[in-house]
Order: structure tokens, then sequence, then C-alpha cells
């Protein structure tokens, strides 16, 4: 479905936002009240693209990684969704995981479950040199408790994000992205060349 009211108002949002005449915050602002919710799929997609790049910290890594502004080529990919904004074309790329609470499981399992069992890790391995035996057996279960599901959880969010990764690049060019298709692309670039 094409919601082209949302699309209009976003494709200028972006413009105000990589010109530095609209600040992040009245970005987010506006995404979560107006865009995030849109049957639009590109609007949705669009609304991340322009929250992601200018996050300070990512929750989560997914295909804004490394995606930061400044840099010529967030420059290229965010002209592509104005353009594709601009167009009548559907979102057809495959879903990504761009779910915050993925991003919560990630922060615990990498940024607090490691250190934590680590921390334990080396009570127990102290209990250990010290010949305190219950003192080992209790910091090496309570280590173990929270490993062994950091691990895990950390697997799975691997595994998952690499399936989806494998279907994103299958799915189109990625030169072009948004579009799916270079067809799609340049016809969008000829339209707006003579739209000036």
């Amino acid at each position: 479905m094409i919601d082209r009211k949302a699309r209009d108002e976003l494709a200028e949002a972006l413009r105000l936002l990589f010109t530095v005449r609209m600040t992040t915050s009245e970005f987010n602002e506006r995404a979560k009240k107006e865009w995030f919710a849109s049957p639009d799929a590109a609007v949705r997609v669009a609304a991340c693209f322009g929250r992601g790049v200018y996050a300070r910290e990512p929750l989560f890594p997914s295909w804004f990684r490394s995606r930061r502004a400044g840099s010529p080529r967030v420059y290229r990919e965010a002209a592509r969704w104005i353009w594709f904004l601009e167009t009548d074309l559907e979102y057809r790329w495959p879903d990504r995981s761009d779910d915050p609470r993925l991003g919560c499981l990630w922060h615990l399992s990498v940024l607090y479950g490691l250190p934590v069992a680590i921390i334990l890790l080396a009570f127990a391995l102290g209990d250990w040199l010290h010949n305190n035996r219950f003192g080992f057996q209790i910091s090496f279960t309570w280590a173990l408790v929270v490993l062994v599901p950091s691990i895990l959880l950390w697997l799975w969010l691997h595994l998952r994000l690499r399936r989806e990764d494998a279907l994103f690049r299958q799915a189109g060019d990625h030169n072009v992205w948004p579009f799916l298709k270079r067809q799609d692309y340049e016809q969008a670039r000829r339209t707006r060349t003579r739209q000036r």
C-alpha cells in the first residue's frame, strides 16, 4: 500500500534532517507519532533509516551498522530514500530486525551477562586457590547460571541476524537500496532530472 501523504512528509523530513535543518529529536518524535505505524512499508523502513543514522549508540547490530551521518555513502542512501519516497513503487525488500527488545536482549547477554560471568569465575578461581571448596562451588555454579544463557542468547541472536542478512542479500541490488532493481532506480533518477 502506498501512503502518498506520509511519503511526501517523510521525504521532506529526511531532506531537513540531512541538511541539519531538523533535529534528531524532532525527527524521532514525528517518526513515533506518524511514520512507524504507517501501513506503507517504505515509510516505516525509511523512518527507521532516518532514526538509525543519527543514533548515538545502536541498540542492536542491524542494517545501520557503520552507517553514520557524515559519510558520503549515508548521504547517497538518504538521497535514494528521498527519491524512492517520491515514486509509487512498493517497498519489496525482506523485513529486518529493528526491534528494541532484541537490542535489550543483546545488551543483557553481551554487555552484562559475560562480564558478570567472568567476575564470578574470578571469584571461583580465588576460592579454588584458597581451598575454599564451598565458595568455589557456589561461585562456579552462579558463573555457569549466568554464562550459559548469555552464550545461548548471543548465538540465537547471531544466527537469526545471519539468516535475515542472507535473505536480504538475495532479494535485490544492494547498490540501489531501497530500490529493488537498478532499472527502477535509473527511472526515478531520470524522472527527477526531468522535473528540475
